[in-house]
């Protein structure tokens, strides 16, 4: 433990050092592995092992540092990591200031994606519908024009972003924020914390981009349908749209489609348990699973390889360096 980090939480430094009658201060419920999610004061979450837990408890109860220590079988260094955390969340209360309460948060229910299949699947067929009926447009035919729909495309990736964070926003504090894969400018919402959720609520948590994104979409179908001269713009954004779709929800890359799928099949991390299939020699749908995840890994890296070296063929060309 940093001097630092005892400095600015007298309640921790006193729990380290001295007496251990102070109050702690979270809200816990259980996860689907039998560990513990604590939220603090600060309404950050934390994952907590069942000793973790129990330590907490005693303590706060009044329990001596060394015979919780030798109770629960943990080393000096977890038992300081467990307090840091705590602390760090506004955790951790002196006697005297205040009581504290440990309560256990009432069990949230694990939601069900039924009622959001149910209001996706109308969506789903107004797009059907269009792509059937009204698309006429594949390519655009000016570099503007094309700059335009990229913008608008950059805008539904936003949009895709926003939906995570506020179907995350109800359980914990996400961040939400803009980076540059390669060249290319995107934004994210890092909803990490989910974990600490019902499988339920992860799964919407998940299902959310891909929801706003159809009601985008169904809006600007409405659109051409109400003005058809928009249809040049609408089709290729909405061709867009579906080859995102074809990345974002495809199982085998990291994506919404993976999670979803790891939450539907209850395993923590799919890919790393279908590898560890494989290597064992078992042959089964997740050892296959394994092959195709390595498979388009291969030939994304060797589509990559193509691609940069089209591209530096072609800029020494113009160059001159080649004929």
């Amino acid at each position: 433990m940093s001097a630092a980090l005892a400095t600015h939480h007298d309640p921790l430094r006193a729990l380290l050092e001295g007496s251990l009658r102070a109050r702690f201060q979270f809200e816990w419920g259980e996860l689907d592995d039998r560990t513990v999610w604590a939220r603090l004061p600060d309404q950050s979450v934390v994952r907590l092992g069942r000793e973790g837990l129990h330590l907490l408890l005693d303590l706060d109860a009044g329990r001596e540092r060394e015979a919780a220590l030798t109770r629960y079988g943990l080393s000096r260094e977890e038992f300081e990591g467990i307090l840091a955390r705590v602390a760090m969340g506004g955790g951790v209360r002196p006697t005297g200031e205040g009581y504290g309460k440990i309560t256990r948060a009432a069990p949230q229910a694990d939601r069900r994606l039924a009622p959001w299949l149910l209001l996706a699947l109308p969506l789903a067929i107004l797009h059907a519908e269009y792509l059937a009926s009204y698309a006429r447009t594949a390519l655009l035919q000016t570099w503007a024009d094309g700059l335009l729909v990229l913008g608008l495309g950059l805008v539904a990736a936003m949009l895709h972003e926003l939906g995570h964070y506020f179907a995350a926003r109800p359980y914990f504090r996400p961040t939400f924020g803009f980076t540059w894969l390669g060249w290319f400018p995107a934004v994210y919402a890092d909803t990490q914390q989910a974990w600490t959720l019902p499988r339920g609520i992860r799964l919407r948590i998940s299902a959310a981009g891909v929801l706003v994104d159809l009601w985008v979409n169904a809006l600007l179908i409405l659109l051409v349908v109400a003005n058809p001269a928009l249809e040049y713009y609408a089709t290729p954004f909405l061709l867009a749209q579906l080859a995102r779709w074809s990345l974002t929800l495809n199982p085998f890359f990291d994506g919404d489609g993976y999670w979803l799928l790891c939450d539907g099949l209850r395993i923590t991390n799919l890919r790393t348990y279908a590898k560890q299939r494989l290597a064992e020699g078992r042959r089964d749908v997740f050892s296959l699973y394994a092959l195709v995840s390595l498979g388009l890994g291969l030939l994304s890296l060797v589509g990559l390889v193509l691609l940069v070296w089209n591209v530096l063929g072609n800029a020494a060309l113009a160059a001159g360096l080649l004929r």
